[in-house]
């Protein structure tokens, strides 16, 4: 648990001087096709960290980015950190899925993984669930999250709100 924790501070460290102030920068300047890449490779460097604490698993990002508001990118990022953050604090090293797809009205993520059932016994801070549920409900969307047979899930559906060209 300690090189797991030392991990997700060094990993949000990275992520505060690394990511958020450069996205934040690159959404000022309009550049939408930097920040949809950088968002992807955000999700991509947070999976990398996964694999280095023994997870196994590819993220796959579906649908064209682009389609929704710009101003919906930072905490949709955020989220992501966070579902992949609870993976990696409450998961057992395997085969885990983070899916985001980006449909004609709505994005959605699925998230999955097996965790220790010792962890059902552990009293916890539950910020990110939080998080990401406030999210949800901010922007008029859905959270549920399902926890059987030791495998996590996590279903997220967003309504897009389309940009105007």
């Amino acid at each position: 648990m300690t090189q797991i924790e030392q991990v997700l501070m060094q990993a949000l460290h990275e992520l505060r001087t690394q990511i958020i102030s450069p996205m934040t920068d690159e959404l000022k300047t309009d550049k939408e096709e930097d920040t949809h890449k950088l968002f992807q490779q955000h999700i991509e460097a947070q999976c990398r960290r996964l694999r280095t604490l023994g997870f196994t698993g590819t993220p796959i990002i579906r649908g064209n980015l682009s389609a929704m508001d710009k101003s919906l990118l930072p905490p949709l990022q955020t989220v992501c950190t966070e579902i992949l953050n609870n993976i990696a604090k409450h998961g057992k090293p395997g085969a885990f899925a983070f899916v985001l797809s980006i449909e004609s009205d709505e994005v959605r993520i699925f998230a999955s993984n097996l965790y220790s059932d010792a962890m059902n016994n552990v009293p916890e801070n539950h910020y990110g669930t939080t998080l990401i549920q406030d999210f949800a409900q901010q922007h008029n969307g859905t959270m549920t999250i399902n926890s059987e047979n030791e495998e996590w899930s996590l279903s997220l559906a967003i309504p897009l709100t389309h940009q105007t060209h």
